[in-house]
């Protein structure tokens, strides 16, 4: 039987999913590799292309043309497989945004932290586990990194 919080947080996950106009995946669907993840964004209306690189995989989407990101797999029991956490990563150009914009975010926002990446450009980081990405919290999760997105993007783009 779930519990009360349980129902609250699947109930708030699918309310934010209707808000974005996502279709409900289907309840405790693993999402422990790509194939998964990107199948579970597809279903969200998302765009979602798989790519390997060597030992790295990720799933590429987007939120529209300003807003690109990755999703990394990581703590695999096999290649590509059976992974405990994941990583949405975007990063940002055409700014000059450095150290003190990256503080001003993180004082301000808790799940995601801004960072400058090997490149030398401002960067949005969340790591969540594997449980966090899976049924009903993905809609929830998305819904988040979204919302942590724009927030970054007007902290290192100001007005």
């Amino acid at each position: 039987m779930m519990s009360d919080r349980s129902i609250r947080a699947r109930a708030v996950a699918l309310v934010c999913a209707a808000a974005i106009g996502a279709a409900p995946v289907a309840a405790h669907a693993a999402v422990t590799d790509a194939a998964a993840l990107s199948a579970s964004l597809k279903a969200l209306n998302l765009p979602a292309d798989v790519v390997t690189n060597g030992d790295i995989q990720t799933v590429d989407s987007t939120f529209g043309p300003d807003m690109m990101f990755s999703i990394y797999l990581s703590n695999c029991e096999t290649a590509h497989t059976n992974c405990k956490t994941v990583m949405f990563e975007a990063s940002f150009t055409d700014t000059s945004a450095g150290i003190a914009e990256m503080n001003t975010f993180n004082n301000d926002h808790r799940f995601a932290r801004g960072v400058i990446d090997v490149s030398g450009e401002p960067a949005i980081r969340m790591d969540l586990p594997a449980s966090a990405v899976s049924g009903a919290e993905f809609e929830g999760s998305v819904t988040l990194w979204r919302r942590l997105m724009s927030a970054f993007a007007e902290t290192i783009f100001p007005s």
